[in-house]
């Protein structure tokens, strides 16, 4: 389940666990990262009322949420595509990333998402038979055409500990104070 929200606080926090609850029923357990709104007595109540086991990690520890990690990444690259560069209008496209990861088959069972959830195939805005054969030098090239376009996409994650390497012949700007912070002199 993916949302856009105003805010991160206990009451919105809430509001889509209560979302989730009448879609789907009461989750046994649920897992969250450590973040304030989940430790709010807002939160908290709304899980002890319908008997949820709250499970909390570690914060600003992501890599152990793994697979909610790989799908957030995945969200971030199909809306960095669909935004074409506007990053404010991601809220418009949320919905149809979201329909297009959920109608994907998954390489390792073969179903989609959807499948796996409703039982049926997704409808989608066009059938497979219509889309026609494709030559393998064309997809040779959209390849590469893709590989280039994530790379320009790629934009570091605000509060990476990790430091930017470098390829030889990149031009680097090394700033004096760096590497002399007592010299005031630059």
């Amino acid at each position: 389940m993916a949302w856009p929200t105003k805010d991160m606080t206990s009451e919105t926090a809430a509001k889509h666990l209560s979302n989730i609850i009448e879609l789907f029923g009461i989750p046994k357990t649920i897992k969250t990262d450590g973040g304030s709104c989940f430790k709010a007595n807002n939160f908290t109540d709304k899980c002890r009322k319908n008997n949820i086991v709250h499970k909390m990690n570690i914060a600003y520890q992501p890599e152990w949420l793994g697979k909610v990690e790989r799908m957030n990444q995945n969200i971030r690259y199909s809306l960095a595509r669909s935004c074409d560069g506007n990053y404010e209008s991601w809220k418009k496209f949320i919905s149809k990333t979201l329909r297009g990861i959920r109608s994907r088959n998954s390489s390792n069972i073969g179903y989609s998402r959807h499948e796996l959830m409703f039982g049926v195939r997704p409808r989608m805005s066009f059938q497979e038979d219509q889309i026609g054969p494709v030559s393998l030098q064309a997809r040779l090239i959209e390849s590469v055409a893709q590989k280039n376009k994530r790379r320009k996409l790629l934009r570091p994650s605000e509060g990476s500990s990790r430091k930017p390497t470098f390829d030889l012949g990149d031009m680097v700007m090394v700033s004096w104070s760096v590497y002399h912070p007592s010299d005031t002199t630059s």
